[in-house]
């Protein structure tokens, strides 16, 4: 019952959102309560809002902590500990985003620049160790169609090996490799899934990369736990997404690219290109790239070269 509420909250506050001129809605956090909870006279005085949040605070409100807040705690749109509530805050953010918001470039890390990134480590940009790290992680998140935060962490204190990417979750085979992924944005009920990456005849292998990266980091730092982290950096610490980006950043600067362009899932939205100008199958795309709906069609870039060949190619229908 709660969702619906919430869910009904959130449509009629965007609606009447939408209504309203730039500047109108106080920005998040701000540091003067009267501005804050001050509304425009059209939110005011709107019976369908007022009703909505009537009945929010009615369902979604404890009774001891609306008590709380009845006997003098002057703004309900805070925790006790004076920080903004995360449901607002996204709601607010959404009226930012109707209003008009730039959108960031990302452009996608195809073959190609994959092929460039591998060349440009293999001459030597940091050290040995860190060198395979970056090559590698690149190297399968653009074969496994893998999201940043499937092979990084946010932080260090934040690696769980219930859903961290770890050694065990790799398994080698003959000429294939198995990679566990426990969880994943398509899979929130943590059923996993492995992904099959195998030896191709290509100098950019996935199986091979792989293969290379546990023999050294074996070499650097001993077998390890089962548990471990199966990415680390060189204090033995899980592989962060800002260690990587930064380090990516650094290659592509290198490589003549603006780094500004590009982030970690840039990887994913290549492969997907690639695969695309590869001209391979689309259940084929969606399964590599474990999507389930054909979400996957606004991650290829589609050049005006293939558009040209589309469009050549009606004429010798």
């Amino acid at each position: 019952m709660y969702r619906n509420y919430e869910a009904y909250a959130t449509v009629n506050v965007v609606r009447m959102c939408k209504q309203l001129p730039d500047g109108k809605i106080p920005p998040p956090r701000s540091t003067c309560r009267e501005a804050a909870t001050q509304l425009p006279e059209c939110l005011r005085s709107n019976v369908v809002l007022n009703e909505t949040v009537k009945q929010l605070w009615t369902h979604a409100v404890a009774n001891t902590t609306r008590s709380l807040y009845n006997i003098g705690y002057h703004n309900p749109l805070e925790t006790p500990h004076g920080e903004f509530l995360p449901r607002l805050t996204l709601i607010l953010k959404s009226v930012k985003r109707i209003q008009g918001s730039q959108t960031r470039t990302r452009l996608p890390i195809t073959f190609p620049i994959l092929q460039e990134i591998c060349l440009r480590m293999r001459k030597g940009v940091f050290d040995k160790y860190i060198d395979c790290l970056i090559e590698t992680t690149c190297i399968v998140a653009f074969f496994a169609f893998l999201r940043c935060g499937e092979f990084t962490v946010m932080n260090v204190d934040k690696f769980d090996p219930l859903t961290s990417l770890c050694i065990s979750d790799i398994i080698l085979k003959t000429d294939y490799a198995i990679l566990r992924l426990k969880e994943s944005k398509t899979d929130p009920f943590r059923k996993g899934i492995d992904i099959k990456l195998f030896k191709i005849d290509n100098s950019i292998c996935p199986f091979l990369a792989l293969k290379r990266y546990l023999s050294i980091r074996h070499s650097e730092f001993g077998i390890g736990f089962p548990s471990d982290p199966l990415f680390i950096t060189g204090n033995r610490e899980a592989l962060t997404r800002h260690f990587f980006l930064v380090k990516l950043k650094n290659i592509l600067e290198l490589c003549g690219y603006d780094p500004n362009l590009y982030n970690g899932h840039s990887f994913r939205s290549g492969a997907a290109t690639s695969a695309g100008k590869a001209r391979v199958e689309d259940h084929m795309i969606k399964v590599l790239g474990r999507w389930k709906s054909d979400s996957y069609c606004r991650y290829i870039k589609i050049s005006p070269t293939s558009i040209k060949y589309a469009q050549q190619s009606l004429t010798e229908s």
